[in-house]
């Protein structure tokens, strides 16, 4: 989740948003979390103190066990550019791969991905999911 906030004159946190969303629930989350930083030392600009903007990605480590049916991604979510651009993803699984449409990734279990690898290749996104060997 990538978020974006102000480091305000008096160096609280304010104006918090997601700009990179990736689930409602991990959203609010990394939203709450940059909410919750301590007071920062604010910026000055010739001496006067400042609102300066920051963008931080915020990353998650999820546990398989720690994942609930409801944390999936909502089929009536707009897709992003990305999503739009994307027309294939190569599926790898042991030392087998394979390439289907991009629809299809959305019918794959959650907790059989062990990753997911995106790369921007000239413009155009491709996307290498991961598969826990069975």
């Amino acid at each position: 989740v990538v978020v974006s906030f102000v480091v305000k004159k008096d160096g609280s946190i304010g104006d918090v948003k997601s700009i990179r969303k990736i689930n409602p629930s991990l959203d609010a989350e990394a939203e709450r979390v940059i909410k919750s930083l301590p007071a920062f030392t604010p910026g000055t600009l010739n001496g006067d103190a400042v609102d300066v903007w920051y963008t931080l990605p915020v990353s998650f480590k999820i546990k398989k066990d720690e994942i609930k049916k409801d944390d999936s991604i909502k089929k009536d979510e707009k897709p992003t550019a990305m999503t739009r651009s994307l027309e294939k993803v190569t599926l790898y699984q042991g030392d087998e791969s394979r390439i289907v449409p991009y629809e299809r990734i959305k019918n794959i279990n959650p907790n059989l991905i062990d990753s997911i690898n995106v790369i921007k290749n000239g413009g155009r996104p491709e996307v290498n999911v991961y598969l826990k060997s069975v």
